[in-house]
């Protein structure tokens, strides 16, 4: 029905009232599946490579989906190709546990790739924002290249550097908004660790979305 340019809310809602999904399962579906020629578009924009670029992080971006993962959160590959989660159906709050280890994974992951330059932006006003920081500042002696950290708002807007220049984010109107290639980090850094069996909405849409929606129902 997307396709045929039905209006999304609706067509997910009658999908959702259809199945009788729940939260978990809303979420999921809602940020899982988007029409085909957004998603195709996407998918020429992603690298599976960092070489030799400048780097601009969406942090609470990035950090959150790993923390969402480490809590036990659901994450899932969307028909764009891109990992996403479904922290929306959770509270928001995060252990600094939590938040630590998902700084660190990231920070190990690209203090090992060989940049030009790296630059984490993150969103002032959030929860856990000084605890990122610090922990992110007390990690740029790991980096043999440029590394700054800056607190913005938003940090999407706050993207653009100097050419060749890629951005890691998994924010579809930013990535649809800005010229620049993309990096998917958490999917990276989660199959170095843990090696994830992903929920992939593309294998969802192929074969029904009750069977394989099913294991999100809670007990």
């Amino acid at each position: 029905m997307q396709e045929k340019e039905y209006p999304q809310r609706l067509v997910f809602k009658i999908i959702c009232d259809r199945y009788k999904l729940n939260t978990i399962q809303r979420v999921i579906l809602y940020r899982g599946i988007f029409p085909s020629r957004e998603a195709e578009k996407r998918k020429l924009k992603c690298l599976s490579v960092l070489y030799a670029v400048n780097l601009s992080v969406d942090v609470n971006n990035v950090i959150f989906k790993l923390s969402n993962y480490l809590c036990g959160r659901p994450v899932f590959l969307c028909n764009d190709n891109l990992l996403r989660d479904a922290g929306d159906a959770f509270d928001k709050d995060y252990s600094n546990e939590i938040l630590l280890r998902s700084v660190r994974m990231l920070t190990g992951f690209l203090s090992s790739l060989p940049l030009i330059s790296v630059h984490f932006l993150i969103d002032k006003p959030v929860d856990g924002t000084k605890l990122i920081h610090m922990e992110l500042e007390s990690s740029l002696h790991l980096f043999n290249y440029p590394a700054i950290v800056r607190e913005v708002y938003p940090a999407d807007y706050f993207l653009d550097g100097p050419s060749p220049h890629v951005i890691a984010t998994a924010d579809s109107e930013v990535i649809d908004r800005l010229p620049y290639p993309f990096f998917d980090i958490p999917r990276f850094i989660l199959d170095k660790h843990f090696q994830p069996e992903y929920l992939d909405m593309d294998e969802i849409l192929k074969s029904g979305l009750k069977d394989r929606l099913y294991q999100y129902r809670p007990i």
